[in-house]
């Protein structure tokens, strides 16, 4: 009977697992479907950044050179602002595959953006335990914040996945051998390689770790840790030692969008205040922007290319949420419910400096995603709170079942607007229409001597989508001034200037020739190309 009874419990147990095992990888796949559905479409278009990055992997792929010329360069030069080497590297197995294309180089997005839902699985079940790590990874898969930056090819996406995982094996290294201290500077020091709002941030927050964990970890493996992240980012130091226009480039941007730039300064200091107290309450003022309704719940962020238009960087339904959460967080004494509570505060430490824009989706999403990770603490507490006291049960069942309710509808009514709405709305923010453009020039090609860009279509940097779109040689275009293939960007429209028959691709209307296409972009008329004969 005894033996009955262990087999039946062992059974038990082992049904139990594989039902927790399918429904964690049914979170996950969740989360890459959504993450990678149409994402030849949705956005509609390519914008700059996404076309340089992809392009750069391209290029690194099949010549073992950044489309400057350089051979596996640490930063990219790209449009003069040095682009972080994390996601362009990152995205070589995608474009290798699929080939060079919007798709690709957004899958690569989805992947990282997945895997960050993974790292804060593992991160929650080792520090709060599996139920809240199902609830927050959950919560992070449908994330406006997250969601949306994981389908666009923008560097930024690869910050979180690396934090979290660095800060999952930092908190294993506690209680264990070094090797998980090697691992966890590792992806803290690619973390800082991601996105430059990293190289501040994450001092920051290592140095506040370190306070708030200080019972279990000695001041050797401090050092240990701190050695081997100085090791990895001794690249880093070289590039800004050694590489003066990189230096100079990132100065310049930072000096130009930060508080101290007295152009952000002087319509306070016009009210008699010293600049030291201007720059003061700028960064306050900042500060608390990033805690505003607005921006969490109601608006977001400004530029459609970082959210939904008109819709939070956060759900309304985390409201109530965080406030447990947060409560929770305040009365528990655990290291990890301090951690969580100083992250709470902290993210929007660094972002606070630049004032040119604030609040930022993408200089702020350090705070990816402790504020799940808070609202996951909120829901596991009412789901147990009925074992705990019986006679509030149907209260707490009740509670939970009008916050899911809430939250289904909700999320379903973003991802609706986001699938539906949002690519009509952004379009002209991702450049649409330069793809259908180059398509439909590839294809006429053969019927004429040479098909010529206006210099007007390659302002602020568009050149980028005809490298990208048609796979033209970029050291061409910089180095001899032509794009090459039968292209040519042409600074003149003077007929006489130009070889006949051929196309020109103008921003609509079309400035010479007869039309023979119109390039339309949610409803209205972008580019036109037209035929000189």
């Amino acid at each position: 009977m005894l033996k009955i009874g262990v087999d039946l419990h062992l059974l038990f147990l082992e049904k139990s697992l594989r039902k927790e095992t399918l429904g964690i990888a049914g979170i996950f796949i969740f989360a890459f479907i959504i993450r990678a559905y149409d994402l030849s479409n949705i956005p509609k278009g390519l914008y700059l950044d996404e076309a340089s990055n992809g392009y750069n992997s391209y290029k690194i792929l099949k010549t073992g050179r950044d489309e400057w010329g350089v051979q596996i360069p640490l930063y990219f030069k790209a449009f003069g602002e040095y682009k972080n080497p994390v996601f362009i590297y990152g995205s070589l197995p995608f474009v290798a595959f699929f080939g060079l294309s919007a798709f690709s180089v957004r899958l690569a997005s989805a992947f990282f953006g997945t895997l960050a839902v993974i790292a804060t699985f593992f991160l929650v079940r080792k520090i709060f335990g599996l139920k809240e790590a199902a609830i927050a990874s959950l919560l992070l898969a449908v994330s406006p914040w997250h969601f949306v930056l994981s389908r666009i090819a923008f560097e930024v996406i690869t910050l979180p996945t690396f934090f979290l995982l660095g800060l999952f094996f930092l908190i294993i290294a506690a209680d264990n051998k070094k090797l998980y201290l090697i691992l966890s500077a590792a992806c803290f020091a690619l973390a800082v390689y991601s996105y430059k709002i990293a190289y501040a941030f994450i001092p920051f927050f290592l140095l506040s770790f370190f306070i708030i964990y200080r019972k279990r970890f000695s001041i050797g493996k401090i050092v240990f840790f701190a050695s081997i992240l100085a090791l990895l980012l001794l690249p880093l130091f070289a590039e800004f030692a050694f590489n003066e226009e990189h230096r100079n480039a990132t100065n310049q941007k930072n000096m130009q969008f930060s508080i101290f730039n007295e152009s952000f300064t002087k319509e306070k200091e016009s009210k008699g205040i010293s600049k030291e107290q201007a720059i003061f309450e700028l960064y306050l003022e900042n500060y608390a922007s990033y805690f505003s309704i607005d921006f969490l719940f109601i608006k977001g962020d400004r530029l459609p290319r970082h959210s939904v238009p008109e819709k939070g960087q956060l759900y309304f339904f985390y409201i109530p949420l965080l406030a447990v959460g947060s409560m929770i967080c305040i009365f528990m004494r655990t290291e990890a419910h301090k951690l969580m509570l100083f992250w709470l505060i902290s993210w929007p430490v660094v972002a606070a400096f630049s004032a040119d824009y604030s609040p930022h989706a993408l200089r702020s999403i350090t705070a990816i995603p402790v504020f799940e990770i808070i609202c996951a603490l909120a829901i596991a507490a009412i789901l147990d709170e009925p074992k705990k006291w019986r006679s509030e049960k149907i209260k707490s069942f009740a509670l939970f079942a009008i916050i899911s309710i809430f939250a289904i509808t909700e999320v379903a009514f973003f991802m609706h607007t986001y699938f539906v709405e949002y690519p009509q709305k952004a379009a002209l923010y991702f450049n649409c229409g330069y793809e259908e453009a180059f398509m439909f020039t590839e294809q006429e090609k053969p019927k004429y001597e040479k098909v010529y860009i206006a210099s007007e279509v390659f302002s602020y940097n568009a050149h980028i989508l005809a490298l990208f779109f048609l796979r033209l040689d970029s050291e061409k275009l910089y180095y001899e001034g032509a794009l090459g293939n039968g292209y040519e960007m042409a600074i003149s429209t003077d007929e006489n200037d130009l070889e006949k028959p051929s196309l020109f691709v103008f921003r609509h209307p079309a400035k010479k020739g007869i039309p023979v296409k119109t390039i339309i972009c949610a409803g209205k008329p972008v580019l036109e190309i037209s035929e000189i004969k």
